[in-house]
């Protein structure tokens, strides 16, 4: 007759077993939660560049609307006020100098 002994059981591979499911569960867990989280910076980078993309055209048209109000300024009585005079014919400073002697070719 073949004796049976019950209560004897292969502690170790269970415990192997128990560690490698548990190892498996919270790895999967913590992939789940990196996963959510980079969805979620993924949505507020897009977020903030269109907020940043309003800003910039928002200071765009406030400096437009301020350079023209400036330009409105400037006129010729302000020009008189700096002491400024309008020319007729007004000569510019230009260089005059051939610049084919400054180089010389063969050196």
């Amino acid at each position: 007759m073949t004796a049976l002994e019950f209560g004897e059981k292969n502690y170790k591979s269970n415990k192997l077993t128990i560690f490698l499911i548990g190892t498996l569960i919270i790895s999967a867990i913590f992939s789940i939660i990196s996963y959510n989280n980079l969805i979620g910076l993924r949505h507020d980078i897009k977020t903030i560049q269109g907020d940043l993309s309003k800003e910039q055209v928002a200071n765009a048209e406030i400096k437009n609307s301020y350079y023209q109000k400036i330009d409105g300024l400037l006129t010729e009585s302000s020009d008189q006020l700096l002491g400024l005079v309008k020319e007729k014919i007004p000569q510019y400073v230009s260089q005059e100098e051939d610049l084919s002697l400054s180089y010389k070719k063969g050196n």
